[in-house]
């Protein structure tokens, strides 16, 4: 088996083809277990342990159907009764559990079908299509109101307490630091309302007038406490300037605010906001034949907080949610995984296997389309994250302990050829010994 090499004519390049088919595209990625962000490094939480956390607070199937949500029995008896039935084959379990069994889930669409279009000629799709879609609303509205409903407060704190751990192993090095730490005050203040209201859902102690009242008082509080944080930093940049350089009060004043605009406002991704802002400073020092306080600056620029959010900010944005499992989102969702494109597809990346890294939403979010030699001057420990990365999954593929959810069995080799060129050479992983062991896998099981 030939296994192509990505070049330097990648923007011509069609999606990879393994034995005359394409290969799919690699949205499972973001499922795999253990991957670690190539930005901050930290642990990436997998959208479908999360998924599993829902399910385990979720309402099963069958108190669901007796909430009489929708009343869907006018339109659909038919599916109503295959419904029932299969809340009384499991009661306990909730919709999306059932349907993950592969058998069940392939009897429950056909009984669904069977029911929907028994007179329909299957050739007119558009009509089958067209009931089909009725079906599908009836499905994703029993499984809204599995997670709108779940149960009391402390089952649900209780379920989500083991990620936690990841946070703080997340907050260590992750350029976005004061946001999991809201994330994770935002969590442990949860948890304390959680015990003054123990049988009430999340959602509704979160609507209590004394809590939103609690909430909204600190988060204003908290956000003064942090501007003035900032002011009393600039203000000491600004002395120093004043004071160690030839600049006159004025000059040092403007440098500040120009230094502050880069800081607060010049770019989303916080970690792109502290380097530009460094480089903003050891220029204008350098112009004033001034770089040996740099260090002394750059010490305090290091102190700054990156923004003004906080553990109530997160809370507040909780308020008004519906459900619980939005709160909860609120909460984790930024540190699951996300397909990111090496080469972005503006610039000719494909979709294909050898094209896709996981990373955290919250790191993803910033990059855009931003160069990887750029990423890499920012985040100066990505290559070294990679490399972790690119070993958990081959690790995961040679000794056959794949997750069977992820079915992340195509990881490809050639995703070093990859980012060597969007890196233009700076991400050179060492994985000789990873290709040869894994080709005659990929042969096998392809």
């Amino acid at each position: 088996m030939i296994l192509p090499v990505l070049n330097s004519s990648i923007k011509n390049t069609p999606d990879i083809n393994f034995k005359g088919r394409l290969v799919r595209q690699a949205s499972e990625i973001k499922n795999f277990p253990k991957l670690t962000c190539p930005v901050c490094g930290g642990p990436i939480i997998a959208p479908d342990v999360l998924a599993d956390a829902y399910r385990v607070v979720s309402l099963p199937l069958k108190s669901v159907l007796k909430l009489d949500f929708l009343d869907k029995t006018k339109k659909m008896p038919k599916v109503w009764e295959i419904l029932l039935n299969f809340a009384k084959k499991y009661p306990k379990k909730s919709l999306d559990k059932i349907l993950e069994n592969e058998e069940e889930h392939d009897i429950f669409r056909n009984s669904i079908e069977k029911t929907i279009v028994p007179d329909l000629d299957r050739e007119n799709k558009e009509e089958y299509e067209k009931h089909m879609r009725d079906f599908n609303s009836v499905e994703s509205k029993i499984k809204e109101c599995a997670r709108g409903k779940l149960r009391s407060s402390s089952i649900v704190i209780n379920r989500f307490k083991s990620f936690i751990p990841m946070l703080k192993k997340i907050e260590e090095n992750a350029p976005y630091k004061m946001d999991v730490q809201a994330k994770i005050g935002a969590f442990e203040e949860l948890a304390y309302f959680c015990e003054l209201y123990p049988k009430k859902r999340t959602s509704e102690i979160l609507s209590e007038p004394s809590i939103k009242e609690y909430v909204r008082v600190m988060k204003t509080a908290t956000e003064e406490g942090i501007r003035n944080k900032q002011k009393y930093y600039f203000s000491k940049i600004r002395d120093i300037v004043y004071k160690e350089t030839s600049c006159t009060k004025s000059e040092a004043v403007a440098f500040v605010n120009d230094l502050k605009d880069v800081f607060i406002n010049s770019d989303k991704d916080i970690g792109a906001r502290f380097y530009n802002t460094r480089k903003f400073a050891r220029n204008f020092l350098t112009e004033q034949n001034s770089l040996r306080i740099y260090a002394e600056i750059e010490k305090i620029i290091n102190k700054i907080p990156e923004s003004l959010q906080n553990k109530y900010s997160v809370l507040e944005h909780c308020l008004d949610k519906r459900n619980d499992s939005e709160v909860i989102d609120d909460i984790f969702k930024s540190y699951t995984g996300n397909d990111e494109h090496v080469i972005p597809r503006s610039h000719g990346g494909g979709n294909y296997r050898s094209n896709r890294i996981a990373m955290h939403i919250i790191c993803n979010k910033g990059r855009a389309n931003k160069p990887y030699p750029e990423e890499i001057e920012i985040y100066p420990d990505f290559p070294k994250n990679m490399r972790k990365q690119i070993k958990q999954v081959s690790k995961y593929i040679i000794q056959d302990k794949m997750d069977s959810r992820s079915k992340l069995h195509l990881y490809p080799p050639q995703i070093k050829e990859t980012l060597y060129f969007a890196s233009e050479g700076a991400i050179d992983i060492n994985v000789a010994d990873y290709c040869r062991k894994s080709i005659p896998i990929f042969a096998e099981k392809i």
